[in-house]
Order: C-alpha cells, then structure tokens, then sequence
C-alpha cells in the first residue's frame, strides 16, 4: 500500500503573482492531460496473452509495472486536481468579497 499523497503547495493568489485566469486555466489543461494520460494507460494495459511465451512471471511482472506507472500519473493528476481546487476556492472568495457591501 502507497503512502496517503500529500497536499500539494498551491499557489497564492496576489497582485504581484499570476493572474487567477491563468492559474486556474494552466492547472486545469493540466489536470485534462493527465486525466486523457489515464485513459491512454488503461488502452495500453498489458494482455497476458502478449506475455505467456516469455513465462509464466512475465505477464504479473509486467502488471506490476503497469500498475506502478497508473499510479504515478494518477497521483500527478490527483495534486494537480487539488491545485485547481485550491485556486478556484480563493477566486470564489474574492469574488465573495467583492460582492459584499
């Protein structure tokens, strides 16, 4: 069993920073290619009928390391989705604070 992920440091929305358009949209088209990197892992998970002539270890050898590379693109992904959330969060409470009277 993996380590629990850690959160990720995100960014602070100031004025001297980068605009909150342009960190929320760069965290989300990452998040996106992550997320299409996933499906692409999925269409390219090993088939034990592509491993049995090499032995009976090869095809859960390479499982295993299939399994290991979802799950590093998978955390990856699940950060930057933290990121986007944490960006979006303190938008919408600018824009709440704006609102106020």
């Amino acid at each position: 069993m993996s380590a629990p992920i850690k959160a990720p440091m995100a960014p602070l929305l100031h004025l001297n920073g980068s605009s909150a358009e342009h960190l929320a949209h760069a965290n989300e088209e990452a998040a996106n290619a992550l997320f299409l990197a996933l499906d692409g892992l999925a269409a390219a998970a090993p088939n034990a009928r592509d491993y049995y002539p090499k032995g009976e270890e090869a095809y859960p050898a390479a499982l295993a390391e299939h399994r290991a590379r979802v799950q590093k693109v998978f955390e990856a992904y699940t950060e930057i989705c933290a990121i986007c959330s944490a960006v979006t969060d303190q938008i919408n409470a600018r824009n709440a604070q704006k609102s106020k009277p």
